[in-house]
């Protein structure tokens, strides 16, 4: 199907299973309550894009840049984050620094 457009469609309940979908643009679509599983999605980027309530499983993020977004009121439990800055910031040594002085 290379070269389709679908335009001002509705796909409900559809399932996708071991294909090969590269080099996609998807725009102005809803995606809620979607699940996305066992895939790689690298060197794909996202722009302007609600992920709001998401949930990140067993996802790898590494060597990723997130710029302009929200963080706000999110979690990061259990996840490697060696080599990880904010704002130019070392996390890890910015967590440890904080525990150091907790007391």
């Amino acid at each position: 199907m290379g070269g389709v457009s679908f335009r001002f469609f509705g796909v409900d309940r559809l399932d996708f299973y071991d294909g090969k979908m590269t080099n996609w643009r998807v725009t102005d679509c809803d995606f809620s309550n979607a699940l996305i599983y066992d895939t790689w999605m690298g060197d794909s980027k996202f722009y302007d894009t609600g992920l709001e309530n998401g949930e990140f499983h067993f996802v790898d993020f590494s060597n990723s840049t997130f710029a302009g977004g929200s963080f706000q009121n999110c979690k990061i439990e259990n996840c490697a984050l060696s080599g990880m800055t904010v704002d130019g910031i070392d996390v890890e040594a910015a967590l440890d620094f904080y525990r150091d002085h907790q007391k």
